[in-house]
């Protein structure tokens, strides 16, 4: 079986993991503890793909399999809700040891369903696991709950209210980029843990090791142009480097050589130019198009609004756009956001955003 690189090299227990090492430490001890069924909930947050779900899943490994890797034998379910004669589906990643849920792709009306149902299945159930090679035995089932920054209020209350209900046979992991919408009482009855991107040097390290195990060829101004489309996301730093390697065209040890953003980022960059240069109904149309390729290839929506805002805020003086505009741009970033969150229809918000933008740097 053949396996991007990003998933054929992902550190599969903490002793593998190369940056923050601090953090890693410290996890390792509380998973260490002789008394391992007083492990916390964990909130842990930090920017995009600085290896939050690599982490936890190191982290249970050494809870549950000693390091076995028993924790990655994984099935995926589909697991069907009705609400109001209306049937609902929703992925869950499942090992013997854990389930791995996203509720907020229900959408704020129904993620609060799946959180209730979920929890109350497992939590209602004792569970018992012996970990190999020890005498430990751990009395509690994981759930791991991704995006909980986009998960409703009403969702979050009642998450709080069944942590402490069932907080005999499960724990609680919740995985997000901000705490910013997370409520006041599900950050203080779990152990907030923030994971920041690696430093320029552990970035390095991550790639260049990945080079010599694929035998690529490299020089010191690659990786400085890939620290700098990337900037510090190794999820992106990865499949990036792959791209380029395979694709063969490329020679990565030439001290002209230009990194290839990934498509969906010139897809973004095509809308942004699209937008300043022509202010017409026919480029309106044309970003449209561009909109509905994104997201039929799975590009969150509001990825694409946080890379739009991202391209004004370091292109803004290049391109002649105004502060005042720069500041009304982003203005109108975050009311289109918060529109996408409480609608079901993307791409009408996305649609909104664009006419907004392209009116503002039309003036």
């Amino acid at each position: 079986m053949s396996y991007l690189w990003v998933d054929k090299y992902r550190p599969k227990s903490l002793d593998d993991l190369n940056h923050t090492p601090e953090l890693t430490k410290k996890l390792a001890n509380l998973s260490g503890d002789e008394n391992i069924n007083n492990i916390p909930n964990i909130l842990i947050y930090g920017p995009n793909g600085a290896g939050k779900k690599t982490r936890v899943m190191g982290l249970l490994n050494r809870i549950y399999c000693n390091d076995s890797n028993q924790i990655f034998k994984l099935k995926i379910d589909v697991r069907e809700f009705k609400v109001n004669s209306r049937n609902l589906e929703i992925n869950v990643i499942s090992s013997p040891y854990h389930i791995e849920i996203t509720p907020s792709d229900l959408g704020y009306s129904y993620d609060k369903i799946a959180i209730q149902q979920v929890i109350k299945e497992l939590g209602s159930v004792a569970h018992q696991f012996i970990v190999p090679n020890t005498e430990k035995v751990v009395k509690f089932k994981t759930i791991i709950i991704n995006d909980a920054n986009k998960l409703s209020k009403d969702a979050q209350h009642a998450l709080r209210r069944t942590i402490e209900k069932y907080s005999k046979n499960i724990r609680i992991v919740m995985i997000c980029e901000t705490l910013s919408n997370i409520i006041d009482p599900i950050r203080s009855r779990m152990l907030n843990i923030r994971l920041s991107s690696p430093l320029r040097n552990e970035f390095d390290e991550i790639i260049t090791n990945i080079c010599a195990k694929e035998n690529v060829l490299y020089n010191d101004k690659f990786l400085n142009k890939l620290d700098t489309i990337c900037k510090k996301n190794i999820r992106l730093g990865l499949l990036t480097l792959e791209n380029m390697a395979v694709l063969k065209n490329f020679d990565l040890s030439a001290n002209d050589v230009n990194v290839m953003k990934p498509d969906w980022l010139m897809c973004i960059d095509k809308i942004c130019l699209l937008a300043v240069k022509n202010s017409t109904v026919e480029t309106i149309l044309t970003i449209r198009g561009i909109f509905y390729d994104l997201i039929a290839h799975c590009i969150p929506a509001d990825l694409i609004l946080q890379r739009i805002i991202m391209w004004v805020l370091e292109n803004g003086d290049f391109m002649n756009i105004k502060p005042n505009s720069i500041i009304k741009i982003m203005e109108y970033a975050s009311i289109y956001d918060e529109r996408m969150k409480l609608g079901s229809k993307d791409i009408f918000h996305l649609e909104g955003f664009i006419t907004k933008m392209v009116l503002e740097t039309s003036n």
